[in-house]
């Protein structure tokens, strides 16, 4: 298959080197994925590029939905390619422009997988009359809708989850979405995830299309009092993050529906003080509950016994404390007694008779009275009253006195006898 464009209406940004610059970008993306460049045969007043086999849909003219794929495809592999040329950015937007999407092309192989091929690719259209030229961007025609679509479980986002669009393969990102494009209102196209096919409707200010993948899985509670069902008590159950309060029917019964764990988590119900735990199964899972009378009052007397026996721990160890003292007290008593209620003798007591005991104190007495007779008097002097101080200080003024005036007198004396 062959595109022409005549040569006098484009203007080539490669030069003379275009034909090698093709053999290089060969090489460089041969069995690649990036491949994108077709061959330039030259012609009489023609260009021409020959894509391989048929099957191939200009962009301009590929149906809405598939355009946005090949343009998002596209724009992938230009950036690889860019990032292949490094510094010189100014060649890699050369050899990417063409003209318009009427010269890129696409089809899908037997294999699923997605082709691109650009055609007049380093041309542009010539620069319109007052310096503005034809970018080549495509402007759909009509009213159009952007479209993104949603793919939830149990009212969480899903990424990285698979999904097929008209039947190619996509995956959304890392928030669970997947970014269709624009799309023209009234537009149909068919979704498909983990084997649900649903047809979509583009409609104006409707684009965020959510689909709800969630399975679910059923729960059923029976419950007997004394072999009759149980009517309306209580159920609590707790599973995969979610709690639900159930109160069974006149047949002892109540049911439930809750999202599947994909980790097959475990399930909790209880009645009153019992319960039970089980994976959940499909297409539903029952548990069964049969409650005693006798056995129900015996557990309940075991639960105030427990609740009153954890709230007075502290309490409850002063007591026996005490206890272990008193007991320890009415031994010491009892001991006591039992020593009293025995005969005071000299034998069993090891204290003298009265009689003995009086005659000692009576020689006591008499010694102790011989010896204050012959003990001299060392009773310490009374303290002086300020009378007698008075008289004391004045006797030792007078007696300093006498001493001095004996010392000069002395001093006289003999001066006298050895001077004349």
């Amino acid at each position: 298959m062959n595109v022409k464009i005549k040569s006098t209406g484009v203007t080539c940004l490669v030069g003379d080197d275009y034909d090698r610059v093709y053999i290089a970008l060969q090489k460089e993306f041969k069995d690649s994925g990036e491949q994108l460049f077709t061959e330039r045969i030259p012609g009489h007043e023609y260009l021409q590029w020959e894509l391989p086999g048929e099957g191939w849909t200009p962009l301009s003219e590929g149906d809405p939905l598939m355009t946005q794929e090949v343009r998002q495809e596209l724009l992938s592999r230009k950036q690889v390619i860019s990032q292949r040329f490094g510094a010189n950015q100014e060649m890699a937007q050369r050899i990417l422009s063409v003209p318009d999407e009427s010269y890129v092309y696409y089809k899908v192989n037997s294999e699923g997988h997605l082709l691109i091929r650009l055609t007049a690719w380093g041309y542009k259209y010539p620069e319109r009359v007052g310096g503005r030229g034809i970018t080549g961007t495509y402007k759909p025609q009509g009213d159009t809708q952007f479209v993104c679509i949603h793919i939830m479980y149990d009212n969480k986002p899903m990424p990285n989850k698979e999904l097929f669009i008209n039947g190619f393969k996509r995956v959304t990102d890392n928030s669970g979405v997947y970014n269709v494009g624009e799309l023209p209102i009234g537009y149909e196209f068919e979704i498909e995830v983990d084997g649900k096919q649903q047809v979509v409707d583009v409609q104006s200010g409707n684009g965020d299309i959510k689909i709800n993948v969630t399975l679910f899985v059923s729960v059923e509670i029976r419950a007997t009092l004394d072999g009759q069902p149980y009517d309306g008590v209580i159920a609590f159950l707790s599973y995969w993050g979610h709690e639900l309060k159930l109160t069974t029917d006149s047949n002892g019964k109540a049911f439930a529906k809750v999202p599947k764990d994909p980790n097959n988590g475990m399930c909790t119900i209880s009645i009153e003080n019992d319960y039970q735990q089980s994976a959940l199964v499909e297409p539903i899972t029952v548990f069964a509950f049969n409650i005693n009378t006798t056995k129900k009052d015996e557990q309940i007397e075991e639960n105030k016994l427990e609740e009153s026996i954890g709230n007075t721990d502290e309490e409850a160890e002063k007591p026996i404390k005490s206890s272990g003292q008193k007991d320890e007290n009415i031994k010491e008593n009892e001991d006591k007694k039992d020593v009293d209620n025995q005969e005071l003798t000299p034998q069993n007591t090891g204290i003298p008779p009265i009689e003995e005991e009086c005659k000692e104190d009576e020689e006591k007495k008499e010694e102790e009275t011989l010896a204050q007779d012959e003990t001299p008097d060392t009773r310490p002097d009374l303290p002086l009253n300020d009378q007698q101080r008075s008289s004391s200080l004045i006797f030792e003024i007078l007696a300093a006195l006498s001493i001095i005036a004996l010392v000069v007198f002395t001093y006289l004396f003999c001066y006298e006898i050895l001077f004349g």
